[in-house]
């Protein structure tokens, strides 16, 4: 990848024409996810429920889809259902491709223990990204701005620029 498609490191400039959503519409992306999400468990125990297994195994392909979609929607496509039906995309916080499995699975499982507890981070983050997103160094992004609201998408914030200084990340994850 060339040099302008990079997103910055915390405390370098940001680059031209990249945005990140707004708190809002993250959680209107969580909110379609849910939705989706609880309707595909209902689907699936109606396939599972006639099947001539052991209720346990019947259990654990239930709990195995529901605990791997996310993370497969995200490294196969670069983004949940909610997100792609509001132009988001989840990619690496370095460079403009899809999260590996692995990182996908971590942003997802912290995403789900630590629910919406995660999202209070994109008030206070440069990159506006949530706890999960800064564990897994990846960071959420408008795929076309133009096509989102002006309202709806956010610049990198400028410590240098509203004359504050950010504290460490440590510091603003404690």
């Amino acid at each position: 990848m060339s040099e302008h498609n990079t997103v910055p490191e915390a405390g370098q400039a940001p680059a031209a024409g990249i945005f990140y959503p707004t708190l809002l519409r993250r959680v209107q992306a969580v909110l379609i996810d849910s939705v989706f999400l609880i309707t595909l468990f209902f689907v699936t125990i109606n396939l599972v429920a006639p099947m001539e297994i052991h209720g346990g195994a019947k259990f654990a392909v239930v709990i195995v889809l529901m605990l791997a979609i996310e993370p497969l929607l995200v490294t196969f496509t670069g983004a949940t259902i909610g997100q792609h039906l509001l132009g988001l995309r989840v990619q690496c916080a370095r460079r403009h491709v899809n999260l590996g499995l692995l990182r996908a699975g971590l942003r997802g499982l912290l995403k789900m223990f630590v629910g919406w507890l995660s999202l209070a981070w994109i008030l206070i983050t440069e990159r506006h990204q949530a706890l999960h997103d800064m564990a897994a160094r990846s960071v959420v992004v408008i795929k076309d701005p133009n096509r989102v609201p002006t309202n709806a998408r956010l610049q990198a914030r400028q410590a240098q620029d509203a004359g504050f200084l950010y504290p460490s990340k440590g510091r603003r994850v404690v």
